[in-house]
């Protein structure tokens, strides 16, 4: 295996997948010829309606057509005098960021209010970030 095959396999599990490509092209002699923002997808893929689609449609009209937003990164709840129930390894990837400055239909209500419970700027983050603490990156 090459150094840059070690390299590559090495970290391919820790960081944001084209920023890592971008990052040691050089270093594996390969050229990058124009100008790519990697933040920024050119086209992004169609979100699918899974609510829509679950059950061939069925279960949208069993629930009335009420979707669930699962709330992201929620406050830990107390359940017992000694224990809390909590989130654990929770993060929002750096493609939902992505697709939140590309796709200006993409404006999920969990992800909103996250980001105002959290005080950070959708437009304005970079990278996987625990959804708990946006400060930290993953």
């Amino acid at each position: 295996m090459s150094s840059c095959e070690d390299l590559f396999r090495s970290s391919l599990g820790q960081c944001d997948f084209p920023r890592h490509c971008l990052k040691h092209l050089g270093r594996c002699g390969g050229v990058l010829c124009g100008a790519i923002d990697p933040r920024v997808l050119p086209t992004p893929p169609p979100i699918s309606d899974s609510y829509g689609e679950f059950m061939h449609g069925a279960y949208k009209l069993l629930t009335l057509g009420q979707e669930f937003y699962r709330e992201i990164g929620p406050d830990p709840i107390p359940s017992s005098a000694t224990e809390l129930r909590e989130n654990i390894n929770e993060t929002v990837d750096a493609s939902v960021f992505d697709r939140w400055r590309s796709d200006e239909t993409y404006w999920p209500q969990n992800l909103v209010r996250w980001a105002q419970r959290r005080n950070i700027g959708l437009d304005r983050q970079i990278g996987a970030v625990r959804a708990d603490d946006p400060s930290t990156s993953i």
